[in-house]
């Protein structure tokens, strides 16, 4: 679900749904940043670091916010 989300905040809300969409990354860079920020989730997660993987969560998910000026 958190990939979709990701996807839609890049291709609009219809890639929530609809998975052939959601292939269509538009920037690769974009996609490739997304995924580091996920695996950087989840080497926090993993190294029992609760703090900062919640810290790199609430960005990552403030980010497309913050780019709108909200």
């Amino acid at each position: 679900m958190l990939t979709q989300l990701s996807a839609a905040d890049f291709l609009g809300a219809t890639a929530t749904f609809d998975k052939k969409a959601a292939r269509r990354v538009e920037s690769s860079k974009q996609a490739e940043e997304v995924h580091r920020t996920h695996e950087a989730i989840a080497d926090a997660i993993v190294a029992g670091d609760a703090a900062l993987a919640q810290h790199r969560a609430v960005r990552h998910l403030n980010a497309p916010a913050a780019a709108l000026g909200s």
